[in-house]
């Protein structure tokens, strides 16, 4: 009898992962929460205590629960220092999983720093091809994507994947680091190339997880960003539509996921002409993820520039304006900006430069345009389309 309680636990981490796995964390939940419950109540120090919370802080993320996932990662943290030593892999695997809640939260450089430290870490306990290595190499070339830099991303990412190929990994961690990986070949400007893997890895997805799982509908928001850089925009305007219901059905209709999906549904009301369409969508995308992820989260930045610019396609200069108000009200001073991306922080005062010149506020717009240029010199390579888009306005102001 005294064994029951540990056999129904294993069984309990075995079906939540399961359902975590197919992307149903909902039904994983209880499972998991059951299953790390009885073993801290057989002893509170079980390493299996760790593992199985690990899984949840996942599965709270997944939910949208990120307060709880970020209270239990931090519980999590102290045991761990209190009963594993640093040569422990487990101590790594919770820090693995700080850092993508840091990344998740917006804290971009934090994270970058974490998974390079624990990179090295899992490569010196385990291996330079074994799976927590690779996958968080991959997490690191995802995050570099985020962070403007797209070459150290291809090259984290093309070792990633010969890694993983090299060490006969799982046929759906490797699609994920080709998919990200042509994220990488997308942003340097290899756009067939790009277009190519993402059609390719969002097949395998289909084919092994089906139509609806995160993975393949991941694969498809990243293939329509190819399909906009290629001027597509007819087959993103489909692909996004029916993408939209399937997020809907998988996630909710205000997950963030949902809500980028819904912002490139947007994009192709926008290259269609249908500019007040375009900013209905997005100022609900903008809503949403403000609501949820508070001002200075990176996504929050992105989604009010789009509106931004619809709203000044919908001949609409004072409604950007507001936004754009907003946005420059969150960046805040030079250490609050540091976990964001150069991109992001020159977008900002570019699309407000934008927007206080079609307001014929010329003084202000001039102002923007110089701290943008400033900002601009500092995170980004000459020739960026947001530096030249800037060169641009500076240019227009004096000719006035």
């Amino acid at each position: 009898a005294s064994e029951e309680p540990v056999i129904e636990a294993q069984l309990r981490r075995l079906v939540g992962n399961t359902a975590r796995g197919l992307s149903l964390p909902a039904l994983a939940e209880p499972h998991l929460v059951r299953a790390a419950s009885l073993w801290r109540e057989a002893d509170p120090d079980d390493p299996r205590v760790i593992e199985v919370g690990l899984s949840i802080v996942l599965v709270w993320q997944a939910l949208e629960r990120d307060d709880d996932a970020a209270r239990l990662c931090a519980e999590l943290e102290l045991t761990s220092a209190r009963t594993l030593s640093r040569d422990d892999p487990l101590w790594w695997r919770v820090q693995h999983n700080k850092a993508f809640l840091w990344r998740h939260a917006g804290r971009l450089r934090d994270a970058e720093a974490l998974y390079r430290e624990v990179a090295a870490a899992n490569e010196r306990l385990l291996g330079p091809d074994a799976g927590e290595t690779v996958a968080t190499l991959h997490n690191l070339g995802s995050l570099l994507l985020g962070l403007d830099e797209p070459e150290a991303a291809r090259d984290v990412l093309e070792d990633a994947l010969l890694r993983a190929r090299r060490a006969g990994h799982a046929d759906a961690s490797t699609w994920q680091i080709a998919d990200n990986l042509a994220e990488a070949w997308r942003e340097l400007g290899e756009l067939e190339r790009a277009a190519a893997s993402h059609r390719d890895a969002m097949q395998g997805f289909e084919q092994l997880l089906g139509p609806d799982h995160e993975l393949t509908l991941g694969c498809a928001y990243r293939l329509l960003k190819v399909l906009h850089r290629q001027g597509e925009h007819g087959d993103m305007a489909v692909l996004a539509t029916d993408l939209l219901a399937r997020c809907e059905r998988a996630f909710g209709p205000e997950h963030r996921r949902t809500m980028d999906v819904l912002q490139a549904v947007a994009v192709a009301k926008l290259r269609s002409g249908d500019a007040d369409g375009a900013v209905a969508a997005l100022r609900r995308a903008y809503e949403v993820l403000l609501r949820h992820l508070g001002p200075r989260h990176p996504s929050v930045f992105t989604a009010g520039q789009n509106l931004m610019s619809a709203r000044l396609e919908a001949s609409d200069p004072a409604g950007a304006l507001a936004v754009g108000e907003q946005l420059v009200a969150a960046l805040g001073d030079d250490v609050a900006t540091a976990n964001l991306a150069p991109s992001t922080v020159v977008g900002t005062w570019l699309a407000l430069a934008r927007a206080l010149v079609a307001a014929e506020r010329r003084d202000e717009a001039s102002r923007a345009v110089d701290r943008g240029l400033a900002a601009g010199r500092e995170g980004l390579p000459d020739g960026h389309p947001f530096v030249a888009g800037l060169e641009e306005l500076r240019g227009e102001l004096s000719r006035r």
